[in-house]
Order: C-alpha cells, then sequence, then structure tokens
C-alpha cells in the first residue's frame, strides 16, 4: 500500500506532504525523487540540499498557486527551475513581480557601486 504522505528533508528543515500533491508533480523533480527508481524506502524522508525556506514556499504554491515572499522572488525562481516546475515561472513573470523585485536589489546596487571608490 502506498504512503499517504511523502517525507521531505531539506537544508535540514523537514517537511511531510500529502502524497497526491507530490503525484500531481509527477513530471517534475518531486515525482522522480519519490519514484520507486529513485527511492527505496517511502517511510524514510527524501533528502534535498536546498534551502528549507525556499522550499516552503514552492510547496505553498503547488498547494495555492501563489507565493507571499516577493522579497525572495528571485531564489523562488530559481528554486522552481531546480525542481522542474516551469509553468510557474511564465505566470510570475507575467505579474511583473519577479522584474520589479530584481529592479529593487540591482538599483540600490547600481548606486552603491557608483559612490564607491577603487584604492
Amino acid at each position: 500500500m502506498a504512503e499517504a504522505t511523502v517525507k521531505f528533508n531539506v537544508g535540514g528543515k523537514h517537511f511531510e506532504v500529502s502524497r497526491a500533491l507530490i503525484d500531481a508533480q509527477s513530471d517534475t523533480m518531486f515525482g522522480r525523487l519519490v519514484s520507486d527508481a529513485w527511492n527505496d524506502d517511502p517511510g524514510k524522508a527524501v533528502f534535498i540540499d536546498r534551502s528549507g525556506d525556499i522550499f516552503a514556499q514552492v510547496l505553498g504554491y503547488l498547494r495555492y498557486g501563489s507565493f507571499q515572499s516577493p522579497s525572495h522572488a528571485w531564489m523562488f525562481d530559481r528554486e522552481l527551475d531546480y525542481y522542474g516546475i516551469t509553468s510557474a515561472q511564465a505566470s510570475i513573470k507575467d505579474q511583473g513581480s519577479l522584474l520589479k523585485v530584481m529592479d529593487s536589489f540591482t538599483e540600490p546596487l547600481t548606486q552603491a557601486q557608483k559612490s564607491m571608490t577603487c584604492f
């Protein structure tokens, strides 16, 4: 009998999610990580060497179709790419939030770079 939940250990943070959520992502890295070919012990947590904080947001996106932390949008986008969740990237970019956040990071940096003097 298949487990009702899947356990993940991501960067030392532990998550337990419904198997149905992961099965709905069968064409992504999630599907591969929990497949019989990769995971010989379904009761054991799957270790992923990534940020647990961002992973929580990725799970939130899979559950609800949106994310809540625009200050981490560029990291979120990178994690979606890592996990093979590409349909979400177009949605985020269409909203323009990712570009606005990236601009907010680079604009102050550019001004700071202009004021720096090299010795």
